[in-house]
């Protein structure tokens, strides 16, 4: 990603376990949905661990909502090969 195009923020109304889950779930499709668009993301939640920073962000946006992750976005001209091998699908089927 050369440069950043924009910023995603992903929230849920409180922090139970289902809405938890269910904020992971939007973050996996939305990897899905903006690989076919050469849209490459890369999560940036560290300014999330601190509570009162996470509060001050909150406020500077106008967002009551609790953001569980900050997306950073930006276009491709290429996704880069893995870094590691993926294993093959025969190593975890049993026959």
């Amino acid at each position: 990603m050369s440069e950043s195009a924009g910023w995603i923020l992903i929230t849920s109304k409180d922090n139970s376990v289902a809405t938890l889950l269910e904020a992971g779930r939007r973050m996996q499709r939305l990897f899905l949905k903006v690989r076919e668009k050469s849209i490459a993301i890369h999560p940036m939640t560290q300014i999330l661990k601190k509570a009162s920073t996470r509060e001050t962000l909150n406020q500077s946006i106008r967002i009551s909502e609790n953001i569980q992750f900050i997306l950073r976005s930006g276009y491709l001209k290429s996704y880069p090969s893995p870094v590691s091998l993926r294993r093959p699908v025969d190593w975890f089927i049993r026959k």
